[in-house]
Parts: C-alpha cells; sequence; structure tokens
C-alpha cells in the first residue's frame, strides 16, 4: 500500500493557504462597470403633464419616450414633469378637442395582459366616427363567445381616448359603459358625429 509523500502533503497545504488569484477577475470588473453604465442609460424616466380639457382634467404620463398613461382625474396629484413625448400628447390630444386631428400618432407603451394588449390593439384601429360593438370586437381579437372577457379589457384601457375604448358600443347600438362615466362617452362620441337619441346611437 503507497502513501503519499511529505512533499505531496506539503504542497497542498501551500496550495489552500495560498490559493492562486483569480486570472480573469479584471474582466470581470470590467463588465460589471459597463452593466452598470448600460443600467443608467436605460434608467426609466417618467413624465407627467395635465391638461384642462371640456371634459375635465386629463393626466398624462409618460416613460422615456413612450406614452404609459391617459386618464381622467379630479386635480392634480402628483408634480408636473413635462416631456416631450407628454407635451406632443397634449398638443394631439388639445388639437383632438378643437375638432383639427381625427387620429394619434404617439408611441404606446400600455401595461397589461397578453389578451387586454390584444383588445387595445384593436381598439386603436377603429376610426374617428365609427364605433364598433363588444361583439364584433370579441371575434376580431379570436373570442367569439367572450364579448364578457373583451368588455372587461376595454374597461381596463389605459389611455383614453388616444386607445378609443369610447367607439365601443352595444350590439343593438345602446351605450354600453365607459370608465369615464357615461356623461363623457355621449360628449366624445357626439364630438365624432353621432346623435344620441332614446339611449341609441343615431347618424
Amino acid at each position: 500500500m503507497e502513501y503519499p509523500s511529505c512533499r505531496e502533503d506539503s504542497l497542498k497545504q501551500r496550495a489552500v493557504k495560498n490559493p492562486r488569484p483569480y486570472q480573469g477577475r479584471g474582466e470581470v470588473k470590467k463588465l460589471l462597470k459597463v452593466l452598470v453604465k448600460r443600467a443608467g442609460e436605460f434608467k426609466l424616466k417618467i413624465s407627467i403633464g395635465y391638461l384642462p380639457s371640456p371634459l375635465g382634467l386629463i393626466k398624462i404620463i409618460g416613460q422615456n419616450d413612450s406614452i404609459v398613461s391617459v386618464e381622467f382625474v379630479l386635480h392634480k396629484d402628483k408634480k408636473e414633469l413635462i416631456s416631450s413625448v407628454v407635451r406632443e400628447a397634449i398638443l394631439q390630444l388639445e388639437e383632438y378637442f378643437e375638432g383639427k386631428r381625427t387620429t394619434f400618432d404617439l408611441k404606446l407603451q400600455l401595461q397589461g395582459t397578453e389578451f387586454q394588449k390584444k383588445v387595445w390593439n384593436e381598439l386603436i384601429k377603429v376610426p374617428f366616427g365609427s364605433i364598433i360593438s363588444y361583439r364584433e370586437l370579441a371575434e376580431k381579437v379570436g373570442k367569439p363567445q367572450g364579448p364578457r372577457a373583451v368588455g372587461n379589457a376595454v374597461g381596463k384601457n389605459p389611455a383614453v381616448i388616444i386607445v378609443p375604448c369610447h367607439r365601443v358600443v352595444r350590439s343593438d347600438l345602446s351605450l354600453g359603459g365607459f370608465s369615464g362615466g357615461l356623461e363623457k362617452k355621449i360628449w366624445l362620441l357626439s364630438h365624432e358625429g353621432w346623435k344620441i337619441e332614446n339611449g341609441l346611437l343615431r347618424k
């Protein structure tokens, strides 16, 4: 039976006490610096603006170069931090209310489930002065038996007017609901050329 020599034992002990420095440590430090720099470059920049409109105060939130939220609010609950994308959204909404604009040209980054985003993307395709029923919208997103689920997604639209959820009505041309309030939906549809008679839409 062979036993390791005393010299071999001594070498092993020295290796444990004085481990060889990791040769790639410098490269790791360089990589970390690059990652930190890039994280700073991609840091989220939130901007907030408000628009007094015929329907009340509208709050617009931007994230970097995109719009993430457009909603009706009762008062200014956050300090304004205007960015170029929020300023452009305010300008386009002003033009819409003045009757000078029928489409919006804004980059959107809306947060929601994949199904909700699918519904919102279809809503954007509904042009000014047109309407779509909940059932028709359900068919377009591949849920012909799910108008209720579509209605829920419409109600959670984070960018009112720009994503025109006010153009969604019931199959019998009655108004349906609207997260901002039914009177706002009536105003918006009237602004786009519709008349409401006995609770039903008429051109």
